[in-house]
């Protein structure tokens, strides 16, 4: 009978093109050692330390609000510091084309660390040539710091 429910669930969700969100499983980083993922896995990277977890990692080019011609890499994340004391934190990201040739380095950090019970935005910016991101196929990331 559970079976039966089951498939006919199924076939309902495929028939009305209901969509079902997947649940994932989120890739762990280690403090201090590099991780790499094709570009775009980068959302399934997070680093959870102690009670500090760091995540929801975004990528994007810009144009620059400050050279009216040139484009930015926009690279930043969430930093959540559930702890007691001040987290001080930096994300270095290292991208690579098809050929595994180098596409852009960055680093990001939050301005002043993350304080106790706190979240703070990580970034970092560079300026990059036009279609970066679109030639990147491998990103490394690896969290620093002290936490």
């Amino acid at each position: 009978m559970q079976y039966q429910f089951a498939r006919a669930f199924l076939i309902l969700l495929t028939t009305t093109g209901v969509a079902v969100a997947q649940t994932r499983t989120p890739q762990k980083l280690t403090l201090g050692q590099f991780s790499c993922v094709n570009s775009n896995s980068l959302d399934d990277l997070e680093l959870t330390e102690g009670r500090v977890r760091i995540n929801n990692l975004t990528l994007s080019e810009d144009k620059s609000f400050m050279a009216k011609s040139a484009l930015v890499l926009n690279f930043t994340a969430s930093g959540a510091n559930r702890s007691d004391t001040s987290a001080r934190v930096s994300i270095e990201a290292v991208g690579f084309d098809e050929k595994q040739s180098l596409s852009f380095a960055v680093t990001a950090q939050p301005l002043f660390g993350i304080s106790p019970g706190k979240t703070e935005t990580i970034k970092g910016d560079i300026y990059i040539a036009p279609g970066t991101l679109k030639r990147t196929s491998k990103i490394c990331l690896r969290v620093n710091g002290e936490i």
